[in-house]
Formats: structure tokens, C-alpha cells, sequence
């Protein structure tokens, strides 16, 4: 038995016992071609991808199921969802913007002109946008795991190095996006092709919702007097992670949250699995909401509770009523 049979083997065995004889032929050759064409690091590429694919195939995240086709749906929202965060809090969040006159409210620990770790992060994100429109799977799912694991990693490397990371609403958000695109179900036996959906535009309609919100909260280079501070804190970043409300942002955030859901139901009859994806996607962003403390004051926290939850409910109970109104359509057929 040659290594690319049995390498092969053992990958066929994380497929589902009733697809592992189709599978076994297809899997073999793709690894010696690998092994012929690429070396050992080829190979162990498209291992990695077809043992991934398999575990997807064993939970039922397939192109042929529903979980898998909401998630494939879904997945160029995470993508634009991430890149649009990141960048939102690269540059009005962790970039000095403060004049070199002004002086520096934060501590010393910061990483050069940035006030976290967290561009170790938002890099990997920044750099999947690109991918992403140009239909690059491998490289998407990739920087998707890179960016996973960085933000893993920033956890115990932040009390050694003294410096300091994003909150953990922050990472955990970017996380479930990343998490999204890594479960989606792709083919690695097919070869890949540009995706058609806008992720470029999406992402920069995401940005430009999040820029509204942040600028309209008026707090940028605002002059702050403390009671036991004789010197005044100028406010040197649009955005801050902890230490203002950013009530605008959240209220921003959960407009467009809104919008995005009665914009899938509209377009269900086309894209049956759209609804349930911007739900799946509307988790993440939830929260984010949280995490900026969307609303100072009860009532309004209130408000934008019930709204989102009567949101959710909507499109979930149309999503189901048009997901059986097809099936029935299907079964008459």
C-alpha cells in the first residue's frame, strides 16, 4: 500500500460510512497528484482541507443540507461582517489619531501607535476581504483559522508582554464570524471559482454604517475634567473599547441588524436560506451591541432588546413558513 493510500485512508475514515466508498477513488488521487505535483507541504494542504471537509460532511454541514446551505449563505456576511469590525476598530479604535501637542492619556504599555494587540488580529481580516472576492476558499478558510487562533493566542500573551488586548466581546464577535466561514461546506475535490456575492460591497456598507455611528456620538478630541485630575483628558480616538458608552454606534448597529433582516425576508422567495443566514450572522453582532453598551439608559436598553428579539422571531417564523411551503412544492413534484 503506497502513503497516499494510506494517508487517504485515514481521512475516509472521518467521512460518513454510506459516502466513504464513493469518496476512497476521488481522495487517493487527489493526494498522490498532490504527493507528484507539490511535496509533502501540497499533500498535507490538501489533507488538511479534505479531513476538514469530512468532519463537515459527518456533523451534516453539506451543500445538499440545510444547516450547510444556511451556513454557505451565511458566510460571505461573517467575511464582511469581520473585515468591516476590523477595520472599524483599527482605525477609530486602536490608531493614535491624537495630535503630537495634546497630551497622552493612555499608559505606557501600548504597541507603538496602537493602544491593544488587537492589529494582530484585524490583519489576518483585513487581508481576507480580497480573498474572499476573488473566490480564493483555501486562503479565505485559512486567514479565518489564523485569525481564530491569534485571537486565542492573545489571551496568555497579555500578562507577560505588559501590553494590552481588545475586550473579549471583541475577540468572541470576530471569533463566531471566523467560525462561520471555517463551517461553511465547500468541496475541496472541486476546483475553486471566483463567488459572485458582493463581500467587497457588503463589507464597505457594514464600514460605512459603523463610521456613521461612531462620528455621531460627537466625542472625537473631546476635552473631558475629572474631579481628582487637575489636567483635562482629551478623547484622542473616535472610539474607545471600555471607557465610553458609544451608544450611537449600538443603535447604529442594531438599525441596520433590522434592516438587513426585513431585507432577507423580502428576498426569501429567491433565497429561501437568506433569513436564517442573517440571524446566524445577527449573533455575532448582538454581541458587539453588548459589549459598546448600546444604550445608557434602561428604557432604551429595553427597547432595543425587544425590538431585536420580535426581529428574530419575524424572520424565523417566515423563514419556516416559506422553507415548508417549498419542501411542500418539492414533495409534490
Amino acid at each position: 500500500m503506497s502513503a497516499a493510500e494510506r494517508l487517504a485512508g485515514l481521512v475516509v475514515r472521518l467521512y460518513r460510512p454510506s459516502a466513504r466508498d464513493g469518496r476512497h477513488a476521488e481522495i487517493v488521487s487527489t493526494v498522490r497528484d498532490a504527493l507528484d505535483g507539490q511535496g509533502r507541504m501540497g499533500a498535507a494542504r490538501e489533507l488538511a482541507d479534505l479531513a476538514a471537509h469530512g468532519v463537515r460532511h459527518r456533523m451534516g454541514l453539506t451543500a445538499s443540507s440545510p444547516a450547510g446551505r444556511t451556513l454557505a449563505a451565511a458566510a460571505p456576511l461573517a467575511v464582511a461582517s469581520g473585515v468591516a469590525l476590523s477595520a472599524l476598530f483599527l482605525l477609530c479604535a486602536e490608531w493614535d489619531w491624537r495630535p503630537p501637542t495634546l497630551p497622552d492619556p493612555d499608559p505606557p504599555n501600548r504597541i507603538g501607535p496602537f493602544a491593544t494587540l488587537g492589529p494582530l488580529v484585524y490583519l489576518p481580516w483585513l487581508l481576507m476581504l480580497p480573498a474572499a472576492a476573488f473566490g480564493l476558499r483555501r486562503l479565505t478558510r485559512t486567514l479565518a483559522a489564523l485569525a481564530t487562533a491569534t485571537s486565542a493566542a492573545l489571551l496568555p500573551l497579555t500578562p507577560p508582554t505588559g501590553a494590552d488586548r481588545p475586550p473579549l466581546w471583541a475577540l468572541g464577535a470576530l471569533a463566531l464570524f471566523a467560525l462561520i466561514v471555517l463551517a461553511a461546506p465547500a468541496d475541496p475535490l472541486a476546483p475553486e471559482r471566483p463567488d459572485p456575492r458582493p463581500a467587497p460591497l457588503l463589507a464597505a456598507a457594514m464600514l460605512a454604517v459603523l463610521t456613521v455611528g461612531v462620528f455621531a456620538d460627537g466625542s472625537f478630541w473631546r476635552v473631558e475634567h475629572a474631579p481628582d485630575i487637575p489636567d483635562p483628558i482629551f478623547m484622542s480616538r473616535p472610539l474607545w473599547y471600555r471607557y465610553t458608552a458609544a451608544a450611537p454606534l449600538g443603535t447604529a448597529i442594531v438599525v441596520a441588524l433590522v434592516i438587513g433582516l426585513l431585507a432577507a425576508l423580502v428576498l426569501a422567495r429567491r433565497h429561501p436560506t437568506l433569513p436564517v443566514a442573517v440571524l446566524v450572522t445577527a449573533f455575532p453582532w448582538a454581541m458587539v451591541v453588548y459589549g459598546l453598551n448600546a444604550a445608557e439608559s434602561r428604557p432604551l436598553h429595553d427597547a432595543v432588546l425587544w425590538t431585536c428579539l420580535l426581529a428574530a422571531a419575524a424572520t424565523a417564523g417566515g423563514a419556516a413558513v416559506r422553507m415548508r411551503a417549498a419542501r411542500r412544492v418539492t414533495d409534490a413534484r
